[in-house]
């Protein structure tokens, strides 16, 4: 055991400084790229906790509430989320065909089934079918359409972890997304569950846990949006230091 930590410990250094190294703002790109997701996250965090007051109190105008002006499905927070993810998914194919990284490709495949199941709601209406069928709660209902869903993502990542290169910190950047990965499920399926379990049996605040919720989602996607850029303007700086 002590010989494995020994061997994970600089691993897992190498993964901090690297994730923090693929954020921080070092050229003009980046640090226009910080400002613009901030916005974008501000503004979703604004509308949201917006059309919640509308709802408590009332007294603001009538398109608070429909469209991207809403807490639900198509919102503000859901839409930069999606382009957040979008991006992201840009940035890694473009990494992966011009630096040759063959490990983004699983990867990607992971990226693309969440994008379109977060888009198209599989989930819902497979936990909705276990609901009729089963007569299962809920929250319970949608964490095991989750895991139908995704039950070929451990074997991706696995895949995309055999196919990485061990050298050039390509291997820790691997790890970094899938922290941020890993993050990225634990606000949008478990926190998820948790959030409607707590509804449904405790007088909780909804507007609170939601908030949570999906600012958690939205915001861990700008975080790899943007270690996706850092990511994609390291790999340029390192090829033309190497010509």
């Amino acid at each position: 055991m002590r010989a494995a930590l020994d061997k994970l410990l600089p691993v897992f250094k190498d993964c901090l400084r690297l994730g923090h190294s693929c954020i921080r703002p070092a050229t003009p790109m980046q640090k226009a790229a910080t400002i613009v997701t901030a916005c974008m996250f501000a503004a979703g965090v604004t509308v949201y906790v917006a059309v919640c007051y509308s709802y408590k109190y009332g007294g603001l105008p009538d398109f608070i509430g429909t469209g991207i002006f809403s807490i639900y499905d198509g919102g503000m927070m859901e839409v930069v989320g999606y382009i957040m993810m979008a991006v992201t998914m840009i940035l890694l194919v473009n990494v992966m065909i011009s630096e040759k990284q063959k490990q983004w490709l699983p990867f990607l495949a992971i990226l693309f089934l969440v994008f379109n199941d977060d888009m198209y709601q599989f989930h819902s209406v497979l936990g909705m079918y276990f609901e009729t069928i089963y007569g299962m709660e809920n929250y319970s209902s949608e964490l095991l359409a989750f895991m139908c869903i995704g039950i070929f993502v451990p074997a991706l990542w696995a895949w995309g972890l055999y196919l990485c290169p061990k050298e050039n910190g390509e291997l820790e950047t691997y790890l970094v997304f899938s922290a941020y990965f890993s993050l990225l499920v634990f606000f949008g399926v478990f926190f998820d569950a948790f959030d409607i379990y707590m509804v449904i049996h405790y007088d909780v605040s909804e507007t609170l846990l939601g908030l949570i919720e999906e600012g958690g989602e939205t915001g861990i996607m700008c975080l790899i949006a943007l270690t996706a850029l850092g990511t994609r303007q390291a790999a340029t700086i390192n090829r033309i230091e190497n010509v």
